[in-house]
C-alpha cells in the first residue's frame, strides 16, 4: 500500500508539472500563422463624426493578413467590412513601384493595407492590388462595395478633397482628379519625359524624410498643390536583382551622398479650369521637406530645408503669384530634425510648431504672421508627435516622454493664456500609441509594457474640463493571456526583462534592457547578445510589449544566453544634445558606448566576458562592423545585416545631415567608412538581401573585396530577391535560425 501511494503521488506530481509546463519558442513559431502578440491591429481612423474607427485588423489565425473593421461608436460594437478576396481574387500584384514605396513605410504584411474616410463618414476609400475601391455604410444596411476604377496601372496615393467630390491620385507620373458624381476622371498634368513625374514623393523624401505623398487639396476644395520631380541629373544606377529563379537588371536613380538630388518643383492647379501657377522656390539647393494649406485657402506653407539641412524655413507662398514670404527660421549648427507638427487654427489665425531650440522638441504658438506667441511645453523630455487639437482650440494633445525616457503617453497643453500648462492624460505604465478624432474628443491607445500584452481601448474626453476627465471608456481588446491565446504555451517560459542605465563618458545616461536566462548559470558564466542599433532617429530601450526582435530574445534567452540592449549616444527621442555628439564622426561615440555596455556586463559575475556577440542591422550592422573591427579585444563574434561599409554610397539626405558633403568634408567619411579591418580576429558573419534598393548590395560586396584581398576570413549568407527588410517570413525564419546556429558554434564553450 506505502508502495502505491508513493507511486499515485509521484503520478500525481508528475502530472502536474506536466500541466504547468511550457514550450520554448521558436523562429518557425515567431513567423507563423498565428499573432503572438494577440490580434494585430494597425490604421486607427476616426470617422469625421466620430460615429465609426476604422482599422485594419489581422485574426490571431492569420497574423500577416489584414482585414478592414470598424467599430460602432454609438453600438458600441466592431463587425469586418472587408477582406482582400472581397475586392480582387487571387493574390495581389504589385508594380515595382508599389513594392518599393511598401518598402519605404514598411508597410508589411497582406491583405488590405490602407483605406481613407469620406468627409461625410459615409463612405470609405480602399486601394488595392493597382485600382479604387468604394464602401458606402448605412445606419441600417451596407450598401456595399463600388469599385471606381479598372486600370493597367496602379493608382497610388488617393485622397477624397475636403468636400467629398474628388478624389486626386497619382497614376504613372501624372496627377489625376476623379469627379465621384459623374463616375470620370480628368488628368491634370501631362508628363513628356520618364524622367519627369508629378504629384509624386522622389526617394529620399520616402526614404528618409517620411513625406509619401506629393499633392495636397486646397481647403475649399478648387485646387491641388502638387509636386514636379525632375530626376535626369540623379545618378544612374543598375541594380542585378537576383531571384531564386531569375537574374535581371534595374536602372534606378539613386542619389548618392554629395551628387545631385531630384529636382522638385511645387505648383498650385485648379481642378475645375487646369490653370496652375509655380511657387518662386529657392535658387540655392533645398529640400522640399513638408507642404500645408493656410485655412483660407489663399496660399501654402511649405518647409524649405537646406541641402546641408542646418536651416529649417517655413514660407508662406502666395498662390495667385508664387511669390513666398518667409516666417520663420529654425537653424541648428549640426543639423535641423523635420517633424509633422504643423497645424493651424482658425478660430485663432494661429499655428502650432514644434521646435528643438531649447534643446528639446516642444510645441509652441505662432501668429500667421511668423510672430512667436508662446511656448506651449517645456521640460527636459520630448514631444514626439502632435495628435490634434479639441473642438474649441482650448487643447493641443501630443505624445511624449516628459516623466519617464523609456514610457510615451498622452499630455495636452493649454491654449490658451499666457502660462505654459501641460496635463498628462494616460496614467499606466509602459508605452501608449495614440491615434485621435478630429476634435479631440476621442482617442484609441494601444497600451503595453515589458510584461503586459498590448490592449486596445477607446476613450472619450471631457476637454472643458480643468483636469483630464475620460467620459467612457471600451476596452476593444483586453488581450488576455488565456489558454486560447497563441502566446499561452510559451508563457511559463517567458522572461522578463531588467532595465537600467550607465553613464556615458559626459555623465549621460544611457538605458539598457537586459534578459537573463533562467536556466542554470554556466561555470563561466552566460555568452552574451547584445542587439543594438546604435543609429540617429531611433529608440530600442522602451518599457514595452513587443519591441524589435521581442520575440528573437527570447528565443535567445531560453537558449541560455543573455540578451542585452543599450541606446547609445547619437539615439532618437533623448534631445539635440544626446544625438549632436555623432556629426561629423559617425560610429565613434556610439561605440564607445557600446563598449562601455560590453565593460558593464563583463564586470557581472554571471557573464562570460569572452563571450560577448554584436548583432545588428542597417546602422546596426554598420555598428556590428566596426565592433570586429575597431573593438575585437571586446567582441568574440558579429553579425551584420545589410550594413552600410562606405557611406559616399548612401543617399544624400541622411549622409549628408550627418557628415556632409564628401567633397567639402573627406575627412568625415575617412573616420566614418569601414577601411581598416586588421584589427579584425574573432568571427564575422555578414548578411545581405541582394535586391536591397536602401543599402544596396554593393556595400557587402566592396567589404567582401576588402577582406579578400587583405586574406581575412569571414563567413556570409545572401537572400535572392529581398530588400532591405528581408521580409518574407521564409526568410526570416532562414536567417534567425541560420544566426542562432552561428551562435551555438562559435560562441558557447563547450
Amino acid at each position: 500500500m506505502a508502495f502505491t501511494r508513493l507511486f499515485l503521488l509521484a503520478f500525481l506530481l508528475s502530472s502536474q508539472a506536466c500541466l504547468l509546463a511550457s514550450d520554448n519558442l521558436t523562429i518557425e513559431q515567431i513567423y507563423s500563422d498565428k499573432a503572438l502578440n494577440g490580434n494585430a491591429y494597425k490604421k486607427f481612423s476616426f470617422s469625421p463624426d466620430n460615429r465609426y474607427i476604422g482599422f485594419l485588423k489581422a485574426p490571431l489565425t492569420q497574423a500577416n493578413v489584414y482585414d478592414l473593421w470598424i467599430y460602432d461608436n454609438e453600438r458600441n460594437q466592431a463587425r469586418k467590412l472587408l477582406t482582400a478576396s472581397n475586392l480582387a481574387q487571387g493574390e495581389e500584384k504589385l508594380s515595382e513601384a508599389e513594392l518599393a514605396a511598401k518598402e519605404r513605410m514598411r508597410s508589411f504584411g497582406k491583405g488590405i493595407s490602407d483605406f481613407r474616410w469620406a468627409p461625410s463618414g459615409q463612405h470609405l476609400l480602399i486601394p488595392y492590388n493597382g485600382d479604387l475601391f468604394l464602401y458606402q455604410l448605412s445606419e441600417n444596411k451596407d450598401t456595399g462595395l463600388i469599385r471606381l476604377t479598372a486600370t493597367e496601372q496602379a493608382e497610388i496615393t488617393p485622397r477624397f478633397s475636403p468636400d467629398g467630390q474628388h478624389i486626386a491620385f497619382v497614376r504613372g507620373r501624372d496627377l489625376y482628379a476623379y469627379h465621384l458624381a459623374t463616375r470620370t476622371e480628368k488628368q491634370l498634368t501631362q508628363s513628356t519625359s520618364p524622367e519627369v513625374a508629378y504629384g509624386v514623393a522622389e526617394f529620399v523624401a520616402q526614404e528618409e524624410m517620411k513625406r509619401y505623398i506629393g499633392f495636397w487639396w486646397s481647403p475649399d476644395s478648387r485646387k491641388i498643390a502638387f509636386t514636379k520631380v525632375n530626376e535626369s541629373k540623379v545618378a544612374r544606377q543598375n541594380t542585378v536583382v537576383i531571384k531564386n529563379n531569375e537574374i535581371s537588371t534595374i536602372e534606378r536613380r539613386y542619389p548618392f551622398a554629395g551628387t545631385p538630388n531630384a529636382k522638385v518643383e511645387l505648383g498650385v492647379i485648379s481642378v475645375t479650369n487646369g490653370k496652375s501657377q509655380w511657387m518662386q522656390l529657392p535658387e540655392y539647393d533645398y529640400y522640399l521637406a513638408r507642404v500645408n494649406w493656410f485655412p483660407s485657402s489663399e496660399a501654402v506653407a511649405a518647409q524649405i530645408q537646406t541641402r546641408d539641412q542646418k536651416t529649417l524655413s517655413l514660407v508662406r507662398y502666395d498662390i495667385e503669384k508664387g511669390a513666398g514670404v518667409t516666417l520663420l527660421e529654425e537653424v541648428q549648427k549640426t543639423w535641423t530634425n523635420l517633424h509633422n507638427d504643423l497645424r493651424f487654427l482658425k478660430s485663432k489665425d494661429a499655428f502650432i510648431w514644434s521646435s528643438e531650440r531649447s534643446g528639446f522638441r516642444q510645441l509652441y504658438l505662432y501668429k500667421n504672421t511668423g510672430e512667436l506667441i508662446r511656448p506651449l511645453s517645456s521640460g527636459k523630455g520630448v514631444v514626439l508627435e502632435r495628435l490634434g487639437v479639441d473642438a474649441t482650440s482650448a487643447w493641443v494633445y501630443f505624445t511624449a516622454n516628459f516623466d519617464n525616457p523609456l514610457e510615451t503617453h498622452l499630455y495636452r497643453a493649454a491654449l490658451s493664456g499666457d502660462k505654459t500648462q501641460v496635463q498628462k492624460v494616460t496614467q499606466t505604465q509602459g508605452t501608449h500609441k495614440i491615434s485621435m478624432s478630429g476634435d479631440g474628443s476621442y482617442f484609441i491607445a494601444q497600451s503595453s509594457s515589458s510584461d503586459v500584452l498590448p490592449r486596445v481601448e477607446l476613450k472619450q474626453l471631457d476637454d472643458q474640463s480643468r483636469q483630464p476627465k475620460f467620459v467612457k471608456t471600451i476596452t476593444i481588446e483586453e488581450n488576455r493571456l488565456d489558454k486560447n491565446h497563441p502566446y499561452f504555451p510559451f508563457s511559463q517560459s517567458h522572461i522578463k526583462p531588467v532595465f537600467g542605465n550607465i553613464l556615458a563618458d559626459d555623465g549621460q545616461k544611457l538605458y539598457y534592457r537586459l534578459y537573463i536566462p533562467k536556466t542554470q548559470k554556466p561555470r563561466q558564466g552566460y555568452p552574451v547578445v547584445i542587439d543594438s542599433y546604435g543609429g540617429p532617429g531611433v529608440q530600442r530601450v522602451k518599457n514595452e510589449w513587443g519591441s524589435r526582435n521581442h520575440y528573437w530574445h527570447q528565443v535567445l534567452v531560453q537558449a541560455g544566453y543573455m540578451v542585452f540592449t543599450l541606446d547609445n549616444r547619437g539615439m532618437g527621442n533623448r534631445g539635440k544634445r544626446f544625438e549632436d555628439v555623432l556629426y561629423k564622426q559617425l560610429g565613434h561615440y556610439e561605440l564607445k558606448d557600446q563598449v562601455a555596455g560590453a565593460q558593464f556586463l563583463q564586470q557581472r559575475p554571471d557573464v562570460d566576458g569572452e563571450r560577448i556577440a554584436f548583432f545588428g542591422w542597417s546602422y546596426g550592422g554598420y555598428m556590428a562592423l566596426l565592433a570586429m573591427t575597431q573593438a575585437s579585444e571586446t567582441f568574440a563574434l558579429g553579425v551584420s545585416v545589410a550594413p552600410v561599409t562606405d557611406w559616399s554610397l548612401y543617399d544624400t539626405h541622411y549622409t549628408e545631415r550627418y557628415i556632409g558633403d564628401p567633397k567639402n568634408d573627406p575627412n568625415a567619411y575617412r573616420v566614418s567608412n569601414i577601411t581598416d579591418t586588421q584589427q579584425l580576429k574573432g568571427r564575422l558573419l555578414m548578411i545581405h538581401g541582394m535586391a536591397d534598393d536602401n543599402v544596396l548590395f554593393k556595400h557587402s560586396m566592396a567589404l567582401f573585396d576588402h577582406l579578400q584581398k587583405n586574406k581575412q576570413s569571414f563567413d556570409m549568407m545572401t537572400y535572392p530577391g529581398a530588400k532591405h527588410s528581408i521580409a518574407e517570413p521564409y526568410n526570416r525564419i532562414h536567417l534567425y535560425n541560420y544566426v542562432n546556429a552561428y551562435f551555438d558554434q562559435y560562441l558557447k564553450r563547450r
